[in-house]
């Protein structure tokens, strides 16, 4: 696990919760199950990434959603790999474009002094805003 060098210093609302660790060097640990990961970027813009051990990630949906949905899940994550793994090999041979800038930045348009910044605040603060398959968010 990575050392975070640059901490000068911790809220002190975060510092109370003893769940949370402060690495000053890199710790070196076995097997883990489950990790967090944060970014801001530039613009206000973050990043948040739950990295979860695939065993452990396939036993809680199994637990929670049942055996079905854990095969079904596989079935979806196998489509979406090789999807992916087919557009990586065509954009390789130059037959499609490895980047396509997105329209928009996949939020519709509603005609009445359109923002994509605060379409974007409001997709973010919407915790049923999905990515349909029209390619854009649906609130």
């Amino acid at each position: 696990v990575p050392a975070n060098v640059a901490l000068d210093c911790v809220d002190p609302k975060l510092k109370r919760d003893d769940h949370m660790v402060w690495l000053r060097e890199p710790l070196k640990v076995g097997s883990v199950k489950a990790g967090l990961a944060t970014s801001l970027g530039f613009g206000h813009v973050s990043g948040f990434a739950a990295i979860v051990n695939p065993g452990a990630f396939e036993a809680s949906v199994a637990n929670t959603a049942g055996v079905d949905a854990l095969v079904q899940w596989r079935e979806r994550a196998n489509e979406r790999l090789a999807a992916g793994q087919r557009r990586l090999e065509e954009g390789m041979m130059g037959r499609a474009a490895l980047y396509e800038p997105i329209d928009n930045r996949r939020f519709h348009k509603d005609g009445h002094g359109y923002d994509a910044h605060e379409a974007e605040k409001a997709m973010l603060l919407d915790p049923n805003a999905r990515l349909d398959a029209s390619g854009y968010f649906e609130m």
